[in-house]
């Protein structure tokens, strides 16, 4: 679990142990403020250390909790750490506890808007995984976008990015160090992303926070197997292989093709193609037909291993979990 919107409506916070508030706007419909607030794990931090956003009125029951409870939970040094099940029940025991309300009264507490997520741990050769998502039953195919694969419902989302990559932009790291550490490890960031819960296939599962742990592992199984539905591509090193001595002038049109793709992206062939195409649905799936005509001989072997890594992270994640 990742981002998080929490919604208590019965429990009214005392908010001067929250510290000052960032924001204090007019109630609309009374003569009360609207407070937030930044909440830090500890009581000492320092502005670079990650927080939740805490917005409760001065008058009236009810809070909300939003931001990144792993990040929060873990800090910013251990930015490719992940929940199992009993740090997760150990950060919402923490939370509780800073925001001084009993525990067994803030597991019931609603979720309105939920991540679930995995970071996998690989060589640096298997980032190619990425830009080979090509489509996922009923959301069509994948949208890339600066080096992240999304693929969109209305209520949901996948999403598969480089997490290592992310972490040096976000911090600012000198170009060096980044290039030193990226071209050794690669770690693939997977998320379902429930921007409305309740609307989607897992509401049963996630309406609470008392529901997400008691149906932790089933959510963790839930992840992994939506990964492996994903339906991947070759978009690199692609294999000239002729049953015959000499190729046409298509087969080489056609691989260059190919070759060409690997070299800007299919999400620049894809804007072209929107752009200046007429029949674009035609054109794109000519593109990715030549992409598996192309495909190399080991785009099932990585396939293979990100795969074993993915259910390897599930089974880390799920564990100690009471559902399975």
């Amino acid at each position: 679990m990742d981002r998080i919107i929490i919604k208590n409506k019965s429990i009214k916070l005392d908010l001067t142990t929250l510290g000052n508030p960032f924001n204090v706007v007019p109630c609309p419909i009374s003569d009360s403020l609207n407070f937030k607030f930044k909440l830090y794990r500890n009581q000492t931090y320092t502005e670079k250390d990650s927080f939740l956003i805490i917005s409760a009125n001065e008058e009236f029951r009810g809070f909300t909790v939003s931001g990144s409870l792993r990040k929060w939970y873990f800090g910013n040094t251990n930015a490719v750490m992940d929940f199992n099940y009993k740090t997760f029940l150990h950060c919402i025991a923490i939370l509780s506890k800073r925001l001084n309300v009993k525990q067994i009264d803030f597991w019931e507490s609603k979720v309105t808007y939920l991540e679930i997520g995995g970071n996998i741990k690989l060589k640096r050769k298997y980032d190619c995984i990425i830009p080979s998502m090509s489509s996922y039953p009923r959301l069509g195919k994948a949208l890339i976008k600066d080096e992240t694969v999304y693929f969109k419902a209305l209520n949901y989302e996948l999403i598969a990015y480089d997490k290592i990559k992310e972490i040096f932009k976000d911090r600012g790291a000198n170009k060096s160090l980044r290039d030193k550490i990226t071209k050794g490890v690669f770690v693939l960031r997977f998320e379902i992303k429930l921007k409305c819960p309740s609307n989607t296939p897992l509401k049963e599962k996630v309406k609470t926070l008392n529901h997400i742990k008691n149906n932790w592992g089933f959510l963790i199984d839930y992840w992994k197997n939506t990964y492996l539905k994903i339906e991947m591509v070759q978009v690199q090193s692609p294999t000239f292989i002729l049953k015959k001595q000499y190729a046409t002038r298509r087969e080489l049109k056609d691989y260059f093709s190919v070759m060409l793709i690997n070299e800007i992206g299919v999400d620049s062939i894809y804007q072209i193609i929107n752009s200046s195409v007429r029949d674009k649905k035609e054109e794109r799936n000519h593109f990715i037909n030549l992409m598996k005509k192309f495909e190399a001989n080991t785009l099932s072997d990585y396939h293979k291993v990100v795969r074993e890594a993915v259910e390897e992270k599930a089974i880390i994640m799920s564990r100690y979990s009471t559902d399975i």
